[in-house]
């Protein structure tokens, strides 16, 4: 979305198609970026993939290191300094994954 002029353009797509995911504004190696983590698609059930893409129009989405454990609906994110926690997710009990920025 773009303030100045009131409007919303398309992004990238994602690698993945999902819904029910985790998502935050994260600062990846010094850049702002949108992480996605986990998720459910109608191909592969649950999900363990995690993409971010960097908050440039001309960037596409990067694929990070897959989650230990499937996560979907309720997934928490968020970041603390260097640390990017990941919290719940119907599929996993009561599981913290953490990736370091």
């Amino acid at each position: 979305f773009d303030p100045k002029t009131n409007s919303w353009e398309k992004g990238p797509k994602m690698k993945i198609k999902r819904r029910n995911h985790g998502c935050a504004i994260v600062n990846l190696g010094g850049a702002e970026a949108l992480i996605l983590v986990g998720g459910y698609n109608s191909d592969k059930g649950f999900l363990k993939e995690v993409e971010y893409w960097d908050l440039n129009p001309s960037s596409t989405w990067t694929s990070l290191r897959p989650l230990n454990e499937w996560r979907g609906n309720r997934v928490g994110v968020f970041q603390c300094s260097e640390w990017i926690y990941v919290v719940g997710g119907d599929r996993t009990g009561k599981s913290i994954e953490i990736f370091d920025a």
